[in-house]
């Protein structure tokens, strides 16, 4: 997939993204110039992209959705629009999810869903970076 910079103000972004692609491991990362994004894929037009060749597109609310169902149906409960703060181990059979606002949750198991901050959350919660 590319993601493409219209402007030199998008264009700072995208080296953010290069970089934390990189870090959490995504192979084939490049970035690329507005005559290569041409060549990949003719109908886009962009200053600078970067080109992620191993990763892909998904309708990612179908996934969700599907996901939810399967958490509730496993007496699970979805938490929407929840900050995280912190994940701490205080016992070893569960996770303290502790929120910028209200009260800490204790659970067994977390998932997480956060786009492109996934990569901080999994390292709040005891993960790799990838």
């Amino acid at each position: 997939k590319l993601i493409v910079a219209l402007d030199e103000i998008q264009a700072k972004g995208l080296d953010d993204i290069f970089d934390r692609g990189n870090q959490n491991g995504v192979p084939g990362l490049e970035m690329v110039d507005g005559a290569s994004i041409r060549e990949i894929e003719p109908n886009v037009r962009g200053i600078k992209a970067v080109w992620s060749p191993e990763t892909g597109i998904v309708d990612f609310q179908k996934v969700a959705v599907s996901y939810a169902e399967d958490v509730r149906k496993g007496g699970g409960e979805i938490k929407v629009n929840f900050e995280v703060a912190d994940m701490l181990q205080r016992d070893p059979n569960y996770v303290t999810i502790v929120p910028k606002a209200g009260p800490e949750i204790r659970a067994k198991r977390v998932i997480t869903c956060a786009g492109l901050h996934s990569d901080y959350v999994a390292k709040a919660g005891g993960g790799g970076g990838g």
